[in-house]
């Protein structure tokens, strides 16, 4: 027998995204549902701070310093701090501006995502 050769095309085919699905969605039970769940997963990742500071009492600060807020990025440290949500992390901005995607400032991002931040030099009272 041969194999039918299924391309994927731009264009939907009713509700389904290609053609392949379309005829696959054929073949199954009535009761098959098309892309009806949502599953979370996790990607594995390692995060590497730019600076880490411990401090005097043994508390571990971690710094991370940016020119400019990628979405990459905030995707990144909120991704990191959902997984590690008692790490210090810390970000030291070149200066105020705006996050890429956003009509934010990168002062306002971090509030929002409850990541303590500076303009400038990293304050000395963050060390002790």
């Amino acid at each position: 027998m041969a194999r039918k050769k299924f391309t994927k095309r731009s264009k939907r085919k009713g509700k389904y995204k290609s053609l392949l699905e379309a005829s696959i969605a054929k073949t199954l039970p009535k009761n098959a549902r098309y892309e009806t769940e949502r599953i979370n997963y996790v990607l594995p990742k390692k995060y590497i701070p730019d600076f880490v500071v411990t401090t005097k009492d043994g508390r571990t600060i971690y710094l991370e310093v940016k020119g400019y807020l990628r979405y990459e990025d905030q995707a990144k440290m909120k991704a990191v701090k959902h997984v590690n949500p008692n790490l210090d992390i810390r970000f030291v901005f070149a200066a105020e501006g705006k996050v890429q995607g956003s009509q934010m400032t990168n002062v306002e991002w971090c509030r929002k995502y409850n990541f303590p931040f500076c303009v400038g030099k990293p304050p000395k009272e963050w060390f002790h």
